[in-house]
């Protein structure tokens, strides 16, 4: 999967991108990045601890550092609905969780991307 954009949540903006890969042996290699809020809060996910794909979905999850603190997991479920994402309706969902297991951010379900791009391979 390799994609990336932006979704509105309320009245913040959330931006993204991503990709992630399986690799030859077994393993998954790839990263997810976002920053919401307008850029006050960060994610930085540099591992793929699982991941599955069926047809256009694809959900992977991971752990990374928010705001620069490590031992954060994440989980994210796209759908793909063709090429220009905003215009066909490509959905992304995120959660993502304190080391405590607190969620610190959510999409609150499915969103519809405002602009930008998501392909599942």
């Amino acid at each position: 999967m390799t994609g990336g954009g932006w979704i509105a949540i309320g009245t913040g903006r959330t931006s993204f991108g991503f990709n992630a890969i399986p690799i030859a042996g077994g393993g998954f290699k790839g990263q997810f990045q976002l920053r919401s809020n307008n850029g006050k809060n960060r994610f930085h996910g540099n591992v793929v601890s699982s991941l599955s794909a069926s047809g256009n979905t694809a959900t992977w999850s991971g752990t990374g550092s928010w705001n620069g603190q490590s031992g954060y997991t994440y989980t994210v479920s796209v759908v793909d609905n063709g090429s220009s994402g905003s215009k066909k309706g490509d959905t992304i969902t995120i959660t993502i969780t304190s080391p405590s297991n607190l969620v610190v951010y959510t999409t609150g379900g499915s969103q519809v991307l405002k602009g930008g791009n998501i392909t599942v391979h």
